[in-house]
């Protein structure tokens, strides 16, 4: 999948997303756009917004809302969805979250998760994310 710029920003999924819900209008952004790092760093960070506060709205603990938002910044919130759940649809997952230990779900995401790169890639940022606390 080609990804593009600092925030490995996908144009038809995670750059059109945030491209979305900052500007409000619906435009494929091809890797020009992207590849300019206020742009890039503008989207990705709104991204990981639009996946914290509308996809995972509903998660109340705020380390579980940020393990699911971890890893649906790189496989997608319906494939996060799907490990929890075997459906693509976010408020069964939200609703399971909810009612979980964060260990469960820490666990439950890297064994369940479908593809090995996402599980990989949850797992290095949650075993670093004690460094990029301010």
């Amino acid at each position: 999948i080609p990804a593009y710029g600092l925030m490995q920003l996908v144009p038809s999924s995670g750059g059109r997303d945030a491209y979305k819900y900052v500007y409000g209008k619906d435009k494929f952004l091809g890797k020009r756009y992207l590849y300019k790092p206020s742009n890039n760093i503008e989207l990705g960070c709104a991204y990981l917004g639009k996946i914290r506060y509308q996809y995972f709205k509903g998660i109340e603990d705020e380390e579980k809302a940020m393990m699911c938002t971890v890893a649906a910044y790189n496989t997608g919130a319906g494939n996060v969805s799907k490990a929890l759940t075997n459906t693509t649809k976010l408020s069964p997952a939200v609703k399971k979250v909810n009612r979980m230990s964060s260990k469960k779900l820490y666990s439950t995401l890297l064994r369940d998760l479908e593809y090995e790169e996402t599980r990989n890639y949850l797992k290095k940022v949650w075993e670093r994310k004690e460094k990029y606390r301010s």
